[in-house]
């Protein structure tokens, strides 16, 4: 991944913003002989008070959406993802290996191929309209896994197998692409590092208490666990539905600009 190009000209590096425009976004740029070499003035200075900044202004709304559906997708997909072989050992009796031999044909099959579409169609659907459609296949591929249970015979083994693939299937084509999309495009350059790196903190927490409370939870709920994981996707949807925030396609760096006039 390069460099902001935005960023690089701001360095005073003129040469290397132009190479990634060039190499990056296939425009073919050049630095004019009598370009200006001296960095930018910031706009923000590095200081604690930028996180502040994260809570004011147009970012308030996009800082929510960022942290909720980042904390969402990755509390329930690390509960369902390293879950996985419990809950597939949970529907039939086989061997440790075929359960994790499956388990990683589910991912690779569902969640890569999701995720290699995300890549595919966000320039034409953007991330808002994908992410929103991918929650809605977690809630109810959650949903059917709720009601099911613990299967009984091979027709509820097999529904309940499906419904698996459809949330991880919903994950690569959703949030799973597009929670880091929402997190570092929802702020120009000069407060990208602060929003990105609160976001990865809040979302490496969420992971850390979801592989904790899943084993626990197990261990007390049974299948009932897919109630209580169910209700983080569907806080992530009401939460894109809440605020209907674009950012693929939208020049946020120019924001930095304005605040310069």
């Amino acid at each position: 991944m390069s460099e902001s190009p935005v960023w690089a000209a701001n360095q005073g590096d003129l040469k290397g913003a132009a190479a990634i425009l060039r190499s990056a976004w296939s425009i073919n740029a050049q630095v004019a002989p009598d370009a200006a070499l001296t960095p930018a003035t910031p706009v923000r200075k590095a200081s604690w008070r930028n996180y502040g900044a994260l809570l004011q202004g147009v970012y308030r709304r996009r800082t929510l959406l960022a942290t909720i559906t980042s904390i969402a997708s990755s509390f329930a997909y690390n509960a369902v993802a390293f879950g996985l072989p419990v809950i597939i050992s949970s529907f039939f009796a086989q061997s440790m290996l075929t359960t994790i031999l499956v388990s990683l044909a589910l991912n690779l099959l569902f969640a890569f191929v999701g995720g290699i579409l995300a890549v595919r169609l966000v320039p034409r659907l953007g991330a808002w309209k994908m992410s929103v459609a991918g929650y809605a296949c977690q809630c109810v591929a959650l949903l059917g896994l709720a009601l099911i249970g613990r299967p009984e015979g091979g027709q509820e083994a097999a529904l309940a197998i499906g419904m698996l693939a459809l949330f991880l299937f919903g994950q690569g084509f959703g949030p799973g692409s597009h929670t880091m999309t929402f997190a570092s495009l929802s702020y120009p350059t000069s407060l990208r590092g602060v929003g990105v790196g609160f976001n990865q903190t809040l979302m490496r927490g969420s992971s850390t208490v979801s592989l904790f409370l899943f084993p626990v939870l197990v261990a007390a709920l049974g299948t009932g666990v897919f109630w209580v994981i169910f209700l983080a996707p569907l806080a992530g949807l009401l939460a894109l539905l809440a605020i209907r925030w674009e950012p693929s396609g939208y020049d946020v760096d120019a924001e930095d600009f304005e605040l310069q006039r």
